[in-house]
């Protein structure tokens, strides 16, 4: 049987790639004309390795196009992370913490330059690396560390947008695509699907020894204070959820830095 160019359209518009894509970036008329039309965690989850790679894709190039300075390569897929990734949490994130115009604008920028100048920051020349992989098992593991965070850290943000509906009720009842994706993804699936970022970070950054706990339990705990401390009265809307994730990622960056620095300050004993 033929599939009829409507068909493929329909096919396409209620696919989970496109529903993720939309949860993740498109604006608030969009996705409320859009309904759950596609709305999953593997959507969302997909969308959000793909960000990673993208950022790292830009640092690569930039990195080759400009090997001479080592910081504006970081600068710019630091800009890059904030404008297409992260666009959406960070104003949520500088909305649902402010009280009008002028100090949402104010904290967006903020945030906006602490960003960029914490990605620029996870780039490491000199580094303990773990023990070489086979070399059909070499591209899991990419060897820049900064690669590896940048990597991770949407994959962090994404569990949490899974698990947190868990914590609290999944949207009011308007927000038909937040409760799509609480419904995509039940306790038991959230609880197994702990195990990409729980366990990449552990197989990446190991080389940490015992101080591989803060960036493997601070992202654990942003995950579960952010959004319970951005939801009101125990609803957990899309801006919420972008807003928490945003926290999550910069907390993990920020536990890698802290982490980092505990490990070379040991050396150094």
């Amino acid at each position: 049987m033929r599939m009829t160019f409507r068909q493929a359209v329909g096919l396409a518009y209620h696919s989970p790639l496109l529903g993720g894509y939309a949860y993740l970036t498109g604006s608030e008329s969009a996705l409320a004309a859009r309904g759950s039309a596609g709305v999953t965690w593997w959507g969302v989850t997909v969308w959000s390795l793909a960000a990673g790679l993208l950022v790292v894709g830009v640092w690569s190039l930039a990195n080759a196009w400009l090997g001479a300075n080592r910081e504006l390569p970081g600068v710019l897929a630091g800009a890059v992370w904030l404008w297409w990734p992260m666009r959406r949490g960070m104003t949520s994130l500088a909305g649902l913490t402010s009280r009008d115009a002028a100090s949402r604008s104010l904290t967006l920028a903020v945030l906006a330059v602490l960003a960029v100048f914490v990605v620029a920051n996870l780039r490491m020349e000199n580094y303990y690396d773990n023990d070489p992989l086979w070399w059909w098992l070499a591209w899991v593991r990419p060897h820049e560390q900064h690669f590896r965070v940048l990597i991770l850290a949407p994959l962090w943000g994404a569990w949490m947008m899974l698990v947190a509906p868990r914590l609290g009720r999944s949207g009011p009842a308007n927000d038909l695509a937040t409760r799509a994706l609480a419904d995509s993804c039940g306790p038991v699936l959230s609880a197994v699907l702990l195990a990409v970022p729980l366990g990449l970070t552990v197989f990446y950054f190991r080389w940490m020894g015992w101080w591989i706990f803060i960036p493997t339990v601070l992202p654990l705990a942003a995950a579960v204070v952010a959004p319970m401390a951005l939801c009101r009265r125990r609803v957990l809307d899309r801006r919420a959820l972008l807003a928490a994730s945003a926290v999550t990622q910069l907390t993990f960056f920020l536990a890698y830095l802290a982490g980092r620095h505990c490990w070379n300050s040991f050396r150094s004993w």
